[in-house]
């Protein structure tokens, strides 16, 4: 069984929840950056006795395909907030692509220049029926 905490950003304490309540207060936060992002990440952690305990920090992902003037600065934004916590050698970093992405693995490029031996890389394929 495990269990599940979110850091209350008011007082950076950690504050237990259900999944489904960690769920709801992610999604909260995400819609309230509305189109633009925040450099204080959505702390969340996950113990359990099965595993080791760990920290994730839930980050917004890479824009490749920025067209207009605010996207281009958005997708900047996302990427300087991102490649901070890359280049932090005590993070380990979950790699999200695509299945249907292997052409480009763009994300997987960016861990290979932060961490070119993938000695703290975890990648995560995802939508494999598509």
């Amino acid at each position: 069984n495990s269990r599940w905490f979110v850091r209350n950003p008011a007082n950076q304490l950690w504050e237990e929840q259900p999944i489904n309540e960690v769920m709801r207060i992610v999604g909260v936060m995400h819609e309230e950056c509305g189109n633009d992002v925040k450099a204080e990440p959505i702390w969340v952690r996950i113990e359990s006795a099965g595993c080791v305990d760990m920290q994730i920090v839930d980050l917004p992902g890479f824009r490749d395909f920025a067209l207009d003037e605010a996207k281009q600065a958005l997708s900047t934004k996302i990427e300087q907030l991102v490649l901070s916590f890359m280049a932090d050698k005590n993070n380990t970093m979950l790699c999200v692509e695509q299945a249907n992405d292997a052409a480009t693995m763009s994300s997987l490029q960016r861990c290979r220049e932060y961490d070119p031996k993938f000695e703290r890389t975890i990648l995560i394929r995802n939508k494999l029926d598509k």
